[in-house]
Order: structure tokens, then C-alpha cells, then sequence
């Protein structure tokens, strides 16, 4: 996943970037020539190169909690490498991972909770997006079912 990660990073500012496919030809030679893909350091030098090329880099990470643990143990540091080259970052995570939490202690924190209207709109509407699902429901068994997802789910 890191390297998946990482690699499309690099292939998303190179597309956005032409004139970064240089940084990227050499090395593609290189590795063909010897019949190998690049690792995972290649892999964060190349992006770390590309992004010192750009103004103002910006790399967007959603759901980093969704990693494995053993994931999120390579790709915390090469955030962090980002961050410390001048990259904006801007991961997302919910809060129960704690190395993600650690590893952003210091930096902008921004707690986000959906209200109980926010999940009882969001459940109704996908009970009513089933026809399936609408035509085995009574009222009052569908709103005991959207009282018990609202209930339990705490603001997930």
C-alpha cells in the first residue's frame, strides 16, 4: 500500500506537471535496464525531488487509520519527510488510531462529529434509496431501526 501510495503521488504532480517527467525518465531507464521496480526509497526520493520542484505542494491523505498498523508505520515518516521539505500535508484519521495521533500531536487539529440529525437524514435516506428494503419495513420497524443505528453510533 505504501508504495501504491507513493507512487501515485508521484504519477498525480508528474500529470499535473509535464515538465517533472524528466525527473522520472531516468529512473525508469535505469530500472528497466535491470529489470526491476523501484522500491519504496526510490519511490520517496523521486517524490521528494518532484515536490521541491512545485510552488506549493499539497498532498491529501484520507482515512490513514484504514492502514494496517504495519502500513501506517512506513508511511507515517515519509509524511513527515514531506511535511519537513516544505509539502502542505493533510491527512485524515479517525481518532482511536494513536501512532497517526502521536505522530500529528503538534500539528492543526480539526475535530469533525456527525450529529445525530446528520445520521438519522443519512440512514432514512438509504433505507429509502432500497425499494427492496421499503417494501418489508413497516414504519414504526424502520424507525426503531433508525433510532438503534442513531443510538449506537455514538457521533461515528
Amino acid at each position: 500500500i505504501a508504495s501504491n501510495l507513493i507512487a501515485n503521488l508521484c504519477k498525480q504532480f508528474i500529470l499535473r506537471e509535464p515538465t517533472l517527467f524528466n525527473s522520472l525518465e531516468a529512473i525508469y531507464e535505469d530500472l528497466t535496464e535491470r529489470r526491476l521496480k523501484p522500491g519504496l526509497a526510490t519511490l520517496e526520493d523521486l517524490l521528494l525531488s518532484v515536490c521541491s520542484t512545485l510552488t506549493k505542494p499539497y498532498v491529501v491523505v484520507d482515512a490513514l487509520d484504514e492502514c494496517s498498523p504495519d502500513q501506517r508505520k512506513i508511511l507515517i515518516p515519509i509524511l513527515r519527510n514531506l511535511q519537513n521539505a516544505s509539502v502542505k500535508v493533510f491527512v485524515t484519521s479517525r481518532s482511536y488510531a494513536r501512532d497517526v495521533d502521536r505522530a500529528f500531536s503538534n500539528q492543526v487539529r480539526v475535530e469533525i462529529q456527525a450529529t445525530k440529525s446528520d445520521l438519522r437524514e443519512y440512514i432514512v435516506h438509504q433505507i429509502e434509496d432500497d425499494q427492496d428494503l421499503m417494501e418489508l419495513l413497516t414504519d414504526d420497524l424502520r424507525s426503531k431501526i433508525v433510532s438503534t443505528i442513531v443510538d449506537g453510533a455514538g457521533g461515528m
